[in-house]
């Protein structure tokens, strides 16, 4: 959003369904910070309703946040009515753990990369590569840092583990784990029973998972960690890219080196090393293959909502016409 309002445009957004509330608070806030009006509008219309917005001559650009399937669908759309269009689809991140990883560093990261938001941002580390020598050790602390969360209100500064959106996000996860133990992977669940009846996800860790199995190839919204063991920097390169996503990806490290070599071969749109992905409003943001195209935030975030023209006032040699 603010990409495009630096850019010196006006916006329009159509807010995913399940979220008006954060919709209208969004636009309180414009009008509280003293906005102008028409600079910012809600508009609760339905997904059919945004292919008109979409082709309407007023709206010159379309950027979306949300699923692949849905992105397809907006860009289609921007495309028959020739709109420019940003897309920050679905990811299946990749967390590569190098045996030379500082664990603390590690630990930290897998927490905050992965179980943020209950698990249910696109750039959190969904698949985490662990070198065959760390992998016991990682194990038994995940275990233990997972069985300390401790669920309840988001609101209160002591919940670890807030529900997810609703409870139709509760049936799609247990689905997703479920044709992936259908498949042969082992789904063990850790900590507290959360509320029965409730939009909270029993916190889950999947192991052997192998690349044909159809969650290794998918985006899942819960706090759910896949977790795998690699010996070759080939084979966990091999491995990371091997999904439909590329979106984020991170590497734990103690080598400058190693990591910027690992980096380099990462198909995704961003690499963190040491740290997880996660947006910075300085740094252009946004994915490749089926997670999109296009920048978010940076100065080529901005440069996405503008139009360049071309002006020239030097004189051109048009004497090989002989007027």
């Amino acid at each position: 959003m603010s990409a495009t309002l630096m850019a010196g445009n006006v916006m329009v957004l159509k807010h995913a369904s399940n979220v008006p509330q954060c919709a209208l608070a969004m636009e309180k806030l414009m009008r509280d910070a003293g906005a102008p009006e028409g600079v910012f509008t809600n508009l609760f219309v339905s997904y059919e309703q945004s292919d008109r917005v979409i082709a309407d001559p007023r709206v010159t650009g379309v950027t979306i946040i949300g699923s692949t399937e849905v992105g397809r669908g907006v860009a289609a759309t921007a495309g028959q009515n020739l709109k420019k269009i940003v897309l920050e689809l679905g990811g299946s991140d990749t967390m590569v753990v190098l045996d030379d990883a500082d664990m603390e560093k590690v630990m930290q990261g897998a927490m905050v990369g992965r179980l943020t938001l209950s698990g249910q941002a696109c750039v959190g580390d969904k698949r985490m590569f662990i070198h065959s020598s760390l992998y016991d050790t990682f194990m038994e602390q995940i275990k233990e840092a997972v069985c300390n969360l401790v669920s309840g209100d988001p609101m209160d500064q002591a919940t670890t583990l807030a529900p997810v959106v609703n409870k139709k996000a509760v049936d799609k996860v247990r689905v997703q784990i479920a044709l992936a133990v259908e498949h042969g992977a082992t789904a063990t669940t850790y900590g507290q029973p959360v509320p029965e009846d409730t939009a909270f996800v029993q916190p889950t860790i999947l192991t052997n998972v192998t690349p044909d199995n159809p969650i290794f190839n998918e985006e899942i919204f819960g706090p759910v960690l896949m977790i795998f063991s690699f010996d070759t920097e080939e084979e966990v390169v091999a491995l990371a890219n091997g999904t439909q996503y590329g979106l984020g990806s991170s590497v734990y490290t103690e080598s400058s080196e190693r990591a910027y070599r690992l980096a380099a071969q990462m198909e995704s749109g961003a690499v963190s090393v040491n740290q997880p992905t996660l947006p910075s409003p300085a740094i252009p943001f946004g994915g490749i293959k089926n997670s999109g195209y296009g920048r978010e935030l940076g100065a080529d975030g901005i440069r996405e909502f503008t139009n360049q023209k071309y002006i020239n006032s030097n004189s051109i040699d048009m004497k090989v016409f002989h007027l």
